[in-house]
């Protein structure tokens, strides 16, 4: 794996030049999320939930809104993944972000929303066991999103077990990257949020490299064996 500083800085190279557009499409999901957490309650105004975004999407975590209703998951999930994936999509062909892969998820509601939802579930049932077991297979769950969208062909479990399988031996790797955002996320919240609309891309960004990094060794690991007969 690669140092998480050089994954950072290659975030910053991919993000120079775009820092405008990223910041109006994080503004755009933000944005969205409220309406759709105001149509939640419309429709469910009564109902609570222990969910947060940040346990769906480890980048919308200080997007996280405790109370959120089933209404507003079934709306938000393939918003939020068509940001996580946004990001993918810019950092290979190197071009603008694309507002309609922004929205991509609603094409594929079913597959998308399912696999999101059913990882939520999992998570719940670890999290009954310890905190930390939640928090592992959370880390474990992470590379689920990029699993979709360079795999149309897999969902649900298959999609999960890819995750699990590039994460294996770098759930401590990704957890490291998450603390080494706690400080841009302080000074984040002393400009009243508004420094999240930077925070996001650049956080997103650097685990689109993550997962780019697990790609590439999990390439050569396989490539390694196929050498040596295993």
């Amino acid at each position: 794996m690669r140092p998480i500083s050089e994954l950072k800085d290659r975030a910053l190279m991919s993000l120079s030049g775009k820092w405008v557009a990223f910041v109006a499409m994080t503004l755009i999901m933000v944005a969205l999320e409220g309406v759709f957490s105001t149509v939640g309650r419309w429709f469910l105004p009564e109902t609570k939930t222990v969910l947060s975004m940040s346990e769906l999407l480890p980048t919308t975590a200080v997007l996280g809104l405790s109370g959120t209703t089933l209404a507003m998951l079934l709306l938000f999930v393939p918003l939020a993944w068509g940001y996580q994936v946004m990001f993918l999509k810019t950092s290979r062909s190197g071009g603008d972000p694309d507002v309609g892969e922004l929205f991509a998820g609603y094409k594929d509601y079913w597959r998308v929303t399912g696999t999101h939802l059913l990882m939520y579930l999992y998570e719940i049932l670890w999290s009954l066991l310890l905190v930390i077991p939640g928090i592992i297979k959370m880390l474990s769950y992470s590379m689920t999103g990029y699993v979709l969208r360079d795999n149309p062909e897999l969902s649900f479990n298959s999609a999960i077990e890819r995750s699990m399988w590039l994460m294996d031996g770098h759930k401590a790797d990704m957890f490291v990257l998450y603390l080494s955002f706690i400080g841009w996320g302080i000074l984040s919240v002393l400009t009243c949020g508004i420094g999240f609309l930077w925070l996001l891309p650049y956080m997103q960004m650097t685990m689109t490299k993550f997962y780019e990094a697990l790609l590439e060794e999990k390439g050569a690991q396989m490539a390694q064996a196929g050498v040596a007969g295993i």
